[in-house]
């Protein structure tokens, strides 16, 4: 669950220049929420020819099946996924709920956990992870990046703009001005 709340691999050569994510807890009988937003999605390939098979990978990879199954093994019931063009930048943004946060996860690059004190999640900090992170909880820059949340938070968020360097990332904005006007031709 947390590897989907957290971060999306994204296919080919596809980069993004930042994202915000949201979760809520679990209340009664209502399902948890988590919501992940990207910004700017753009490919690291310099031809047309590459970008729009980047292009076309991320929408199939958004709109296809393996993406589901992917968040279901996560244990994340997908609701609404979506990709948008804003002021010429390609955004996406996937909503799902799910039934509890895992006890304890760890994965390749994170970790997650809670206990008395609260809850942390942490990942092994790298050369971009500077100054493009803010969250409602409390940020400690160490050698891994480490919010902590007190006991008793519901809602939980934090955004990273500093994803790396993007001065050689091409817009997809073009490849999805054309994607939606092949999507909205009469007949399709």
């Amino acid at each position: 669950m947390i590897a989907l709340t957290f971060g999306l691999a994204l296919p080919g050569c596809l980069c993004f220049q930042a994202y915000e994510t949201r979760w809520t807890l679990p209340d009664g009988d209502h399902a948890g929420r988590s919501s992940v937003i990207y910004e700017n999605i753009g490919s690291s390939e310099s031809t047309t020819e590459a970008q729009s098979t980047d292009f076309r990978d991320l929408v199939k990879y958004w709109k296809g099946d393996e993406y589901l199954l992917e968040a279901a093994v996560d244990s994340v019931y997908v609701t609404d996924r979506k990709v948008w063009l804003d002021r010429g930048r390609v955004m996406a943004e996937v909503k799902g709920i799910y039934r509890k946060l895992p006890e304890e996860e760890e994965g390749e690059e994170f970790s997650f956990s809670f206990d008395s004190t609260g809850y942390r999640f942490a990942w092994e900090r790298d050369d971009d992870d500077s100054g493009g992170l803010t969250s409602n909880g409390r940020i400690t820059l160490g050698d891994s990046v480490i919010i902590h949340w007190p006991p008793g938070t519901r809602e939980f968020w934090f955004r990273d703009d500093s994803i790396g360097d993007t001065t050689k990332v091409y817009s997809l904005g073009e490849s999805l001005k054309v994607f939606l006007a092949e999507e909205m031709k009469p007949g399709r």
